[in-house]
């Protein structure tokens, strides 16, 4: 499970912390899963038995753009069991 599973949880959680990394740091970042592995390997020179998860481009952006609308957190937060609505303090 470890290799299988783990090992791509353990990628993400890396990756959103570099790209929150260069965030902070003025930095843009593009998170990239469709890529040729093959072409990757050879490129990057990475030896057999290691294979590429994600690339994340980094550059400077152009502009920064608005954050994206969010969902309020009590329209998909639930209580003890899915379907169960969370209830905050101020409902």
């Amino acid at each position: 499970m470890g290799r299988d599973y783990l090992s791509i949880s353990d990628c993400a959680m890396a990756t959103e912390n570099l790209a929150l990394a260069a965030y902070a740091s003025g930095l843009g970042t593009c998170i990239v899963k469709s890529f040729s592995h093959a072409a990757m390997k050879e490129i990057l020179s990475i030896p057999e038995g290691i294979e590429p998860e994600l690339l994340v481009v980094v550059g400077y952006p152009e502009t920064i753009p608005a954050p994206p609308r969010r969902i309020p957190l009590k329209e998909n937060t639930y209580l003890n069991k899915f379907g169960e609505k969370f209830q905050t303090s101020e409902d």
